[in-house]
């Protein structure tokens, strides 16, 4: 079975993974191209006959023949590869997006194809376990990807804010509680026992934690990998925890 996955955060729908090159095609061109906004302009485009083809911002369509192909507009193949499927699909996968995805935004969106038929699968839970990797590279930690924007959020705070600055943090969090810190990644409050990191985007974007959950992440920042310098550091979130793992790697030989 194939499939593309996307994840709603940030007030829009993101790629987040596929099984292959034409369902990540399709999962970019729902979620940068199609949207909430634009089904009903790629719908008037296909009884157009002076239109054999159109851009968007991720894929390049083409008409031909009763089917639709999509390609990455910006594909580094030698040969692009092409999504097919018949105009009658292409119009009822963009009545099935609007249906399904648009009008009740699911947190998850499955898109299969099976028995050449795609199909829309829509989930209201968010993923069990969300995370995000950085590897040390020129004397810092860079951002080397995740899923989820909760730890993207962490993940930022403490690599590109906290750095080693541990005790500054520390002190805010007991002997400064009313004060509001702006710093680059991320902008931190308190309130009713809890501290509150966003990160510098819409205000649905905020992790909420206790003040004992804050401390302890320092804690393990500071012993894991402020003291060990790893090559690798992953932050897993699940079932309500923040957990920091590092990894380094062996020489073979």
């Amino acid at each position: 079975m194939k499939f593309g996955k996307l994840e709603y955060y940030l007030q829009r729908y993101r790629y987040s993974d596929s099984s292959g090159i034409e369902m990540s095609i399709l999962g970019c061109f729902l979620s940068s191209d199609v949207g909430c906004s634009f089904s009903l302009s790629h719908k008037d485009w296909i009884p157009d006959d002076h239109l054999g083809y159109r851009f968007s911002n991720r894929t390049f369509l083409e008409k031909q023949d009763g089917y639709i192909y999509l390609s990455d507009l910006h594909s580094e193949e030698d040969v692009p590869t092409k999504l097919k499927m018949c105009i009658e699909q292409f119009v009822q996968l963009l009545d099935d997006w609007n249906q399904k995805v648009c009008k009740l935004r699911p947190q998850v969106v499955i898109i299969k194809q099976e028995n050449n038929q795609f199909i829309i699968e829509t989930h209201h839970e968010s993923p069990m376990m969300t995370f995000v990797r950085f590897r040390y590279d020129d004397q810092r930690y860079n951002y080397y990807g995740g899923n989820g924007l909760d730890t993207d959020i962490v993940g930022c705070f403490l690599a590109h804010d906290v750095k080693e600055n541990i005790l500054f943090y520390k002190d805010w969090v007991f002997n400064n509680p009313d004060v509001h810190v702006a710093e680059k990644a991320t902008t931190l409050h308190q309130k009713n026992g809890n501290v509150y990191l966003s990160g510098p985007y819409e205000r649905a974007s905020t992790v909420k934690m206790s003040i004992a959950q804050f401390v302890q992440l320092l804690d393990d920042w500071e012993q894991k990998v402020c003291k060990s310098k790893p090559e690798e550091v992953i932050i897993k979130h699940e079932d309500g925890q923040f957990i920091i793992e590092t990894k380094n790697e062996t020489s073979i030989g």
